[in-house]
């Protein structure tokens, strides 16, 4: 089964159709049933597109065919604590590994500043010797 044919079962799944599919997902018009015929192939840019929009549609299943069509809910998911409500889930091992980097970029820049007050201080303005005029 080829990456469209799975799509295909997915579309059908939902209820939708090849336009809400290509309008949703910024998709050029035409390219579903192109891949269909065998005239082209869905790239990288357009999976990437499909599988952000349908969230709920598994990577692993549309490319190899393996698993289950729709990622099962995890308990690891966590809704956003902030009071806006967007509805966007984060698992929490995103959050954890958002937090480490920002503590590490802080402590960069504050070695950074560190070096550069010491670079600053170990600085000796430089001599200038007077050149005699020749002539």
């Amino acid at each position: 089964m080829r990456i469209i044919d799975r799509l295909d079962k997915y579309i059908s799944h939902k209820g939708l159709n090849d336009n809400k599919v290509t309008v949703s997902c910024g998709l050029s018009s035409g390219l579903l049933s192109q891949a269909r015929s065998g005239k082209c192939d869905i790239g990288k840019k357009s999976l990437d597109r499909i599988l952000n929009f349908y969230q709920d549609l598994n990577r692993v299943w549309l490319i190899t065919g393996v698993g289950d069509m729709l990622n099962t809910p995890s308990e690891e998911l966590t809704a956003p604590t902030d009071s806006d409500d967007t509805g966007v889930f984060v698992p929490n091992e995103i959050l954890e590994l958002l937090k480490n980097q920002s503590e590490a970029i802080a402590s960069q820049q504050r070695t950074i500043e560190l070096l550069a007050r010491q670079r600053g201080q170990d600085a000796q303005p430089e001599e200038t010797a007077d050149c005699a005029d020749v002539g």
